[in-house]
């Protein structure tokens, strides 16, 4: 399956929901959290063009994740699984959105 497929279709509630969860979620956790700490030393250097860039593309990246986790929600066999991840997927919302915002702001 390819890369844009697989986003399409994870964007379209098409995709099981572990998968959403461990290759939307889990895995590109360190990288994101790596990455968004780049942005962030970049801006405490002075290089606010490109780390506010790198910031809020990270951002923009945990909204579009938040969606996809809600809309994946209902595809799994145990309903608390549908109700933990929307859970996570509004808190996940909220945090990303206000950092966006912080951002926005300033």
């Amino acid at each position: 399956m390819s890369v844009i497929k697989w986003i399409n279709d994870a964007y379209s509630g098409k995709v099981v929901l572990w998968k959403a969860v461990v290759f939307g979620y889990l895995l590109p956790l360190i990288p994101t959290t790596i990455i968004t700490g780049i942005g962030v030393e970049m801006l405490a250097k002075g290089k606010g063009g490109i780390g506010y860039a790198i910031y809020v593309a990270v951002q923009l990246y945990y909204l579009w994740i938040t969606i996809v986790l809600w809309k994946n929600s209902a595809n799994t066999t145990k309903p608390i699984y549908k109700i933990l991840v929307r859970m996570l997927s509004v808190l996940t919302g909220i945090v990303a959105g206000g950092m966006l915002l912080t951002v926005v702001k300033s």
